[in-house]
């Protein structure tokens, strides 16, 4: 693959991520990491292949990641609760699954 196919290539998936932040109501997303990485020296620590920075931002994420999927459950449990007693009441990636 040349390089004009992998720009174009990484055009498309750029243009597709910030597509997916706007339906999903943040779409700003990309660009307010994107000035993280340059506040906290992400962006140079990949380029100078800085582990130790990598590690103690990739730590962080983790760690925030552990309390949004708590956040998620907690609201996945009161919207489960309102929810019609005639609808499926399976999983829902059991209703995908058939």
């Amino acid at each position: 693959m040349n390089n004009k196919s992998k720009a174009a290539e990484l055009r498309w998936a750029i243009r597709l991520v910030r597509q997916i932040c706007r339906i999903a109501g943040e779409p700003r997303l990309i660009d307010k990491l994107s000035r993280d990485f340059v506040k906290r020296g992400v962006r140079s620590a990949i380029r100078r292949h800085d582990t130790s920075v990598l590690f103690d931002w990739l730590l962080e994420a983790v760690s925030f990641q552990g309390i949004g999927n708590h956040v998620a459950h907690d609201y996945m449990e009161r919207v489960n609760q309102h929810r019609s007693t005639t609808r499926d009441q399976r999983p829902m990636t059991t209703q995908m699954n058939g």
